[in-house]
């Protein structure tokens, strides 16, 4: 018996190889959409208890399991995660671009030191391909360019840090990688038609 988050779940044994830092002897690595934050991380290491599937631990978009593992519990899986909006890929273009996703989230949001490199430089270190290729990749699976999606997404943390008004400008600029606050405020008002004190305040008038 094992109790996940309060549900017990009868004959499944707790088998996380993981958490107790043993090594699968032989592993598929199945890749996940939509794996967001560490909640979703938590989310599928619970199903995948749940069904006794013997894994890794579970990592922002994939996750490594066991080679032997029943097919029928790994389509029980699949259907189940479906309800939390996540999906497994197999496609390999589909693979890559979402690996291409998740890299560019952890950059965005995890503080790292790799911001400071353009995202070509960054996403090269982290996987064996050129740029060309994964921009091609990721232009057909997601219908838009590598650049194009991560400065959205760069904004779209932007506008989350300058709402909560814990960071100044200079600040958040830096954070996020801009050369400087004035590109920062530039590049804030092309994409939002407003600076970003206006926004601030707009926010808050709203509020």
């Amino acid at each position: 018996m094992v109790v996940i988050e309060g549900i017990k779940e009868q004959g499944i044994e707790e088998q996380r190889y993981g958490c107790k830092e043993q090594k699968l002897p032989a592993k598929m690595r199945i890749f996940i959409r939509d794996m967001k934050s560490p909640r979703c991380i938590m989310k599928v290491d619970e199903r995948l208890n749940m069904y006794g599937i013997i894994h890794d631990a579970v990592q922002m978009g994939y996750v490594d399991i066991a080679d032997d593992t029943d097919k029928e519990k790994l389509a029980l899986f699949e259907k189940d995660i479906e309800e939390y909006q996540f999906a497994v890929l197999r496609n390999r273009n589909e693979k890559l671009a979402e690996r291409i996703v998740t890299l560019i989230d952890q950059r965005i949001y995890d503080d790292a030191e790799e911001i400071r490199s353009c995202i070509s430089e960054y996403l090269c270190r982290h996987l064996p391909h050129n740029y060309t290729y994964m921009n091609d990749v990721f232009r057909q699976v997601k219908q838009e360019c590598i650049s194009r999606y991560y400065n959205l997404q760069r904004m779209k943390r932007a506008k989350e840090l300058v709402l909560y008004g814990e960071l100044n400008f200079s600040e958040i600029a830096q954070k996020l990688g801009y050369c400087s606050m004035a590109y920062f405020s530039e590049e804030f008002k092309r994409y939002e038609g407003i600076t970003p004190t206006e926004y601030r305040k707009q926010m808050q008038q709203r509020g």
